[in-house]
């Protein structure tokens, strides 16, 4: 059975009320051997492009990283590591990652592809989207390893995103989709409007696309049972 034919077994009830396609793959034992004793805080990294750095939120606490941050700082400790760069192709970003200095994670959130629809090939794009994880991974034994497919339209991205389900198919990966809340009415825009990064444009998501992007990755970390 493919990594699209699994979304349900993947994702709670929860998103198939909001009437949203999400896809994921991957067991809930993902994350055992990463996570620390109860009381230790969870150990995130999340890394990617300018949509981890926030844009284009209303504010800062709106970003879906922020959001994640806060919902699992309600029942434990955070230890996150953000490293958001805007403009920046998953080949930067899995190079950003392997100058970390090696520590022990429980998730690594990786957000990649808005800039490389159309700019990397699918191979590229696979490649480093795997050297990513694999970055990611070094020194974590057990990490849940959630790979966000890019931010883009569904049709142009449809090889990239089915690349990362490939890549993030199992062994502590799992592809969670978000091309359709690109097409989504109200996930984008209003462009123009002030936000702490500047004026938004009608790419990027909105106060609205960030949540519910937190959302499937949150329900994901839960179901792995970190959360």
């Amino acid at each position: 059975m493919g990594c699209r034919n699994r979304a349900v077994a993947c994702l709670t009830a929860a998103l198939a009320s909001l009437a949203l396609v999400t896809t994921g793959c991957g067991t809930a034992k993902a994350g055992e051997e990463g996570a620390g004793p109860p009381g230790d805080p969870l150990r995130v990294l999340l890394a990617g492009d300018s949509i981890t750095a926030g844009y284009y939120a209303s504010g800062e606490d709106r970003s879906y990283a922020a959001l994640l941050e806060d919902e699992w700082d309600d029942t434990a400790p955070v230890d996150a590591h953000n490293i958001g760069q805007p403009g920046a192709r998953a080949w930067r970003i899995a190079r950003a990652v392997a100058e970390l200095d090696p520590a022990a994670l429980d998730v690594a959130v990786l957000e990649v592809g808005a800039n490389d629809v159309g700019k990397s090939t699918v191979a590229e794009y696979s490649e480093s989207v795997d050297r990513l994880a694999d970055n990611a991974e070094t020194g974590s034994p057990g990490l849940l390893t959630v790979c966000l497919g890019p931010w883009n339209d569904p049709v142009a991205s449809a090889a990239y995103d089915e690349a990362v389900a490939q890549v993030c198919d199992g062994g502590g990966r799992v592809y969670v989709q978000v091309s359709d809340l690109f097409v989504e009415e109200g996930m984008r825009g209003p462009a123009g409007v002030e936000t702490p990064y500047g004026e938004r444009d009608a790419f990027h998501p909105n106060d609205r696309a960030h949540a519910e992007i937190a959302r499937r990755i949150a329900d994901v970390v839960h179901e792995a049972g970190l959360t």
